[in-house]
């Protein structure tokens, strides 16, 4: 009499033991129902076990902990139970079969069991736009600048209306949910904060990620159509779009260019735009909406619609009056004709102090036509003077935790900031942050002076997210491959340009391991 079986590995994750590969060295026991040990043994390369002379009786079979990260699969699936799996996955990571039945002296009973790596999580994430043309599509991503709708609530739900996860729309009116596991979902957007805007008609350019999903219900908010998500399925366009409600009062708008001061004289003389910079739109005090940022299109043309009657400032940044490639604002206000100068200057912003002393605001008022054209800016070209420093590195990942970067992924998104004269009042700081391969750059910096009267820098790392520890520092000789700290204090030289000022962050702390796992597996 025999029991015996094997432990597969369910790649597809289908349930179901399709001539996969074996799961060696499990821990499996042959107890009693009562939970009393009568043999023991691990699994071999193949994933078989085998108790001989079993006496007759009743039995179950007990599987420890696969390993790996791996967990055990939904057992009874498909009919066959020669390629099925026999055992109910436990709360503690193992699994256990059925009582079975041995009887006679020629009875062998077989019972499986199938483990499988987790699942890879599911995204989803989108935009709420601002629809200013009217036609239920976000124009942005073809290029036109159409402004985000910031602090939107979007909640991700079941069908049945349970919440899984909520959050709400930065300045440029993203969003997005990740962890998710693979099922079915509906996504709600909320209202506006004002009865000014409604919701467009959705599903105007069916087949694309442009439209709006959003299907708007009595009570003001709206709900997608019903959606799957797959394991690992990464789902974007999922958008809301809203616009100007009828008889609305927020139907202002600011708009302007943005354009290359070549010749350096504050006008634009038909001069090239500059796409992608930010800008932001500071609402009125004490009005019901929130600021905003809007990015410039391939022309360098910005919009910032469905605004209220009231009194605005557009800025470039709020901390240093510059944008993230040193380009600064040009003088205001040169020639005399609005419709070409540069609209932007440099202004102390003392109640905003938390974001820096200095921004490159534009006060705009918005009368009863609320409408403000040409509220243009003329940015300098990126600085390429010889005598100002910069400083460049990389975030890397330090898998094997040697403080060194031997190759290993870089981390994006990451933000790093260079704080000017630090112990000043008017301390300003300038980011970049890293983009696909680690890697970030800052330029455009005034040189230390001599004697100890210079300015000295402080360079700064954001931790990339939870979990996230920074690795050992001033390892080994070679500079250029060491992680020298997430806070560095240093001075320029003239024209210096310090590189390899590198990070290194430990992984955040994984799945026991096999061995772990063996060592608790009673």
């Amino acid at each position: 009499m025999a029991v015996l079986g094997r432990v597969f590995l369910d790649e597809n994750r289908d349930n179901i033991d399709n001539d996969n590969s074996g799961v060696r060295w499990v821990l499996v026991q042959l107890r009693t129902p009562e939970g009393g040990i009568v043999a023991e043994m691990r699994t071999d390369a193949a994933g078989a076990y085998r108790f001989e002379d079993v006496p007759p009786g009743e039995y179950v079979v007990r599987f420890g902990y696969p390993g790996d990260g791996l967990s055990y699969v939904q057992p009874n699936v498909g009919g066959d139970e020669a390629a099925d799996s026999d055992a109910m996955a436990l709360a503690n990571g193992r699994a256990l079969s059925e009582v079975i039945v041995v009887g006679s002296a020629d009875d062998i009973v077989q019972v499986d069991a199938g483990a499988a790596s987790p699942p890879d999580d599911a995204t989803v994430e989108g935009r709420a736009f601002l629809d200013a043309n009217g036609n239920g599509i976000d124009d942005t991503a073809l290029g036109l600048a159409e402004a985000g709708m910031a602090h939107i609530l979007v909640q991700l739900r079941t069908p049945e209306g349970a919440i899984i996860a909520e959050t709400r729309t930065d300045a440029e009116g993203r969003y997005s949910f990740d962890g998710i596991a693979a099922g079915e979902y509906t996504i709600r957007f909320g209202r506006a904060g004002s009865d000014d805007f409604e919701f467009v008609d959705p599903h105007s350019a069916p087949g694309t990620d442009l439209d709006s999903e959003a299907v708007p219900n009595a009570n003001g908010v709206a709900y997608t159509q019903e959606f799957s998500l797959d394991d690992g399925q990464a789902l974007d366009g999922v958008n809301a779009g809203y616009q100007i409600a009828e008889g609305g009062d927020a139907d202002g708008r600011i708009s302007g260019r943005v354009f290359e001061d070549l010749n350096g004289n504050g006008i634009d003389d038909g001069e090239p735009g500059i796409a992608g910079i930010p800008l932001y739109l500071r609402m009125p005090e004490g009005s019901e909406q929130l600021d905003r940022m809007v990015m410039s299109d391939a022309d360098g043309n910005y919009v910032f619609t469905g605004l209220e009657q009231g009194i605005y400032a557009v800025d470039i940044d709020y901390e240093t009056g510059r944008t993230a490639d040193g380009r600064h604002a040009v003088a205001a206000n040169q020639g005399g004709d609005e419709g070409v100068d540069s609209d932007f200057y440099l202004y102390e912003i003392p109640e905003r102090e938390s974001h820096g002393s200095f921004g490159a605001p534009n006060i705009v008022i918005l009368g009863s036509d609320a409408v403000q054209p040409d509220v243009d800016l003329g940015l300098s070209p990126p600085p390429d003077d010889p005598d100002l420093a910069g400083v460049t590195g990389r975030v890397f990942l330090d898998l094997n935790g040697n403080g060194l970067d031997d190759g290993e992924p870089g981390l994006a998104g990451v933000r790093v900031g260079l704080r000017r004269d630090f112990n000043a009042r008017d301390s300003t700081t300038t980011y970049d942050v890293t983009d696909e391969n680690g890697e970030y750059s800052l330029a455009g910096f005034e040189a230390t002076a001599t004697q100890g009267q210079g300015i000295e820098y402080l360079l700064l790392f954001e931790r990339p997210g939870p979990g996230y520890a920074i690795t050992e520092t001033d390892v080994g000789d070679d500079d250029s491959i060491d992680s020298d700290g997430a806070a560095v204090f240093f001075t320029f030289e003239t024209g210096e340009t310090r590189t390899d000022q590198d990070l290194g962050y430990l992984p955040p702390p994984q799945a026991p391991s096999d061995a772990d796992a063996f060592m608790f597996d009673l």
